[in-house]
């Protein structure tokens, strides 16, 4: 694709309101689909009354929507080898189906846990039989677009996009998802072997998605890109009724949350923390070891979040660049601490360690840093964004 998958969904959410009232035009475009390709009705149906979010379609089945549409757009989206194959490609949906098997250990009377591949998920996914039932997820966002109602899951792209980054790049830690047989679906029928450890779904509706959407979104990213991307997740298979289902997300839902800033300090892949993490076991370094989230004489996520976007403008960077602002911040912070020795004895304040490493990046002499702080005054806000600095607090401090 030519674009991120967000821009492709916007477009189609405005083409798709555009004749949500003309069902002329939309019984024109299910017929025109059917025929030409062999999309099922009940998938085109899903799609153009957004019955279901869209992110749950891949973009071989968007692109035969938009086709219909709006079809000036195609070239927009699409590279031309993607609009001459997915022209000539007929709907199919065959690469998954009952039994459905799942090496699982039973945790509860309705409740299995164990390994399976994303690869594998996908290919349920084009199948059709992995849903996202609305009664058993998080609240739905409510919108009003010319005169028609609709409901849209609450999609955080920011985060699908972190999680699709840190699998691209082998860093994803496996995470769970969560599947539901429907307790009340008269179509169900699985049988579990202790022995062997399987899970066998002979026949259901459809299983619902009810924990890990944005991982499963992500995977639905990477797949689309290059069908044969793979990588390992942790499975849990509920028998579940709706009732259940909703208590089980209002469990999961009440894990101990921590600020973003404190979140993002766990993260090995940020260069904030890995500047921190060499600083703090830096003999050399003269506030070695003091770096911490708790109890040090410098805060480290407020550390790192400065680090970030006073060095790196908040964008990921390699190790080069790591090593030389590593050097630049550690000669910079023992040439202050040598002269103004108060700045190893007591704790450094949020506004401090900002002003600091701007100034260290600026190539401030020690007693201009101290100027600097004294002219921010202590009433200095400091924007942040999902735990880290917003990058305007650059001209901020320049203009100081």
């Amino acid at each position: 694709m030519l674009v991120d998958r967000k821009t492709l969904d916007d477009c189609l959410y405005n083409e798709i309101n555009r004749i949500s009232l003309n069902s002329k035009k939309k019984k024109k475009i299910l017929k025109e689909l059917e025929d030409e390709y062999g999309m099922p009705v009940s998938v085109s149906s899903d799609i153009i009354t957004l019955r279901k979010e869209l992110s749950f379609y891949n973009e071989y089945e968007l692109f035969l929507v938009l086709s219909k549409l709006n079809k000036k757009m195609i070239s927009v989206f699409y590279t031309d080898k993607e609009i001459k194959g997915y022209s000539s490609q007929h709907y199919e949906v065959e690469k998954a189906g009952f039994p459905i098997k799942f090496k699982v250990v039973q945790v509860a009377d309705d409740q299995w846990i164990g390994t399976t591949s994303f690869k594998f998920l996908m290919e349920l996914r084009n199948s059709q039989l992995i849903n996202y039932n609305e009664n058993t997820q998080r609240t739905l966002n409510h919108k009003i677009k010319n005169g028609v109602e609709k409901f849209f899951i609450s999609l955080n792209h920011i985060a699908v996009k972190e999680i699709r980054e840190a699998i691209t790049n082998r860093r994803y830690i496996p995470d769970t998802i969560t599947l539901n047989m429907q307790e009340d679906d008269e179509k169900l029928d699985y049988s579990y072997n202790r022995r062997t450890c399987e899970l066998v779904i002979k026949d259901a509706t459809a299983l619902d998605i009810i924990d890990g959407y944005h991982r499963y979104i992500a995977f639905g990213q990477i797949y689309d890109l290059d069908n044969e991307a793979d990588y390992p997740v942790e499975i849990r298979i509920t028998n579940f009724s709706e009732s259940k289902a909703n208590q089980f997300i209002y469990q999961a839902d009440q894990k101990t949350k921590m600020k973003r800033s404190d979140s993002n300090s766990f993260n090995q892949y940020d260069p904030g923390n890995q500047i921190a993490d060499r600083l703090n076991s830096d003999p050399q370094f003269n506030l070695s070891g003091e770096i911490k989230k708790n109890g040090g004489k410098i805060d480290y996520g407020s550390f790192a979040a400065a680090v970030n976007v006073v060095y790196f403008n908040n964008k990921n960077v390699d190790k080069k660049e790591v090593i030389t602002a590593s050097k630049n911040i550690k000669e910079g912070i023992n040439n202050l601490t040598e002269e103004y020795d108060e700045y190893i004895d007591r704790q450094w304040t949020t506004r401090e360690i900002l002003i600091i490493v701007y100034c260290i990046k600026n190539n401030y002499t020690s007693p201009d840093i101290i100027e600097k702080i004294s002219h921010m005054g202590n009433d200095f806000r400091l924007p942040m964004t999902n735990g880290k600095y917003n990058i305007g607090i650059i001209k901020i401090l320049k203009e100081v």
